[in-house]
């Protein structure tokens, strides 16, 4: 199964609730509770409705290193062990 595609966006509830969508459909909640302000949960919550783009980037950079024929490097092996660990086979 692969993550729903299209830009994700955070929407703002209630002051300390944040709402990651794609058109209008509800990805994730991220919720500001007493241990966390409410500034870190709209930053978890841009980082959660950031991911579709970065691993779009992430599998970029591989087919980079690919054809770039660098083999195998410590920045290619921790580029597919993120796509990996992102994927769901």
């Amino acid at each position: 199964m692969k993550h729903t595609k299209g830009k994700w966006s955070v929407v703002t509830y209630d002051g300390d609730k944040f709402r990651v969508q794609q058109n209008f459909k509800t990805i994730a909640w991220v919720n500001a509770l007493e241990e966390i302000q409410v500034s870190e949960g709209m930053a978890n919550a841009k980082l959660v409705a950031s991911a579709p783009d970065m691993l779009e980037v992430l599998k970029k950079l591989e087919d980079v290193f690919d054809r770039m024929r660098w083999g195998k490097t410590k920045y290619l092996d921790i580029i597919q062990k993120v796509i990996a660990r992102a994927e769901v086979k």
